[in-house]
């Protein structure tokens, strides 16, 4: 990025707060972030300061109650699904979320609303059609400071 001229900056996001001014951004995301971090709840309050009014928060994550785990739970296999296969050591996820529980930690951040999609095909469209947004391998969530989204 610094080669093509972009501004750079690295930080630990388990250090809050940011280096950054209040409200100077109008589009922040967290792809694959908030199960890694300490504090989650910390991280979401810090997004919502750095956010402009109006400013959207784009959010995707595993998904702990996805169909797959429901059907291993419902048929006893014992499988350790807290971990998903081919991650390393299989330990990098300090948490799981489910959709309520992201609004939850959302609400808690002064976030009104959240707008779910369902990801992935072919079940991703279906549960989209369905409503059944937290059925989904990933929940992606679009979150509007100061709006309630519908």
């Amino acid at each position: 990025s610094r080669k093509n001229g972009i501004k750079v900056k690295q930080w630990d996001l388990n250090q809050v707060p940011l280096p950054f001014e209040e409200a100077s951004f109008n589009v922040l995301t967290l792809i694959d972030v908030l199960e890694h971090v300490i504090d989650p709840l910390a991280l979401l309050k810090e997004a919502h300061r750095l956010l402009a009014p109006g400013g959207r928060l784009i959010i995707s994550l595993p998904n702990f109650a996805r169909i797959g785990n429901r059907l291993r739970m419902f048929i006893g296999d014992p499988r350790d699904i807290l971990h998903w296969e081919g991650y390393g050591d299989e330990i990098e996820h300090l948490h799981w979320f489910t959709l309520p529980k992201l609004r939850y930690f959302l609400k808690k951040a002064n976030f009104k609303k959240i707008s779910a999609q369902p990801v992935g095909l072919p079940f991703g469209f279906i549960f989209g059609l369905l409503r059944l947004y937290g059925l989904s391998k990933i929940l992606l969530v679009v979150v509007v400071k100061g709006e309630n989204v519908v």
